[in-house]
């Protein structure tokens, strides 16, 4: 592989498509489903099925290829997923905390 200077060209190159494609093609169920690993459900669309780094490509890493084409470190998840993960577009659930206060008026009442 040519050494990679931009992320983007990361993946057009003939190493990457060859091995998505192995991933995606050992990955499929006994019903020649691929699956989403975080949600369990199929994806049916090919361009919905994303190939996620777990330790997330860098230009410092992406020219190591026990990063950027070790299968351990790949997920399959839906696009949908992907976007969840990564928080994008507003599609993470947000967390709400509260804060109760007491003051010394208040505790004596309880």
């Amino acid at each position: 592989m040519k050494y990679i200077t931009n992320l983007s060209d990361f993946y057009k190159t003939k190493e990457w498509e060859a091995f998505r494609k192995k991933v995606i093609h050992d990955r499929l169920n006994e019903f020649g489903e691929t699956i989403d690993e975080v949600t369990g459900k199929p994806i049916y669309k090919e361009y919905d099925i994303i190939l996620h780094h777990k330790i997330e490509l860098t230009l410092e890493n992406v020219n190591d290829v026990s990063i950027s084409l070790n299968p351990e470190n790949i997920m399959i998840v839906s696009f949908k997923t992907h976007n969840e993960i990564h928080r994008r577009f507003g599609n993470y659930k947000k967390k709400v905390i509260f804060c109760l206060l007491y003051t010394s008026d208040a505790a004596d009442e309880l």
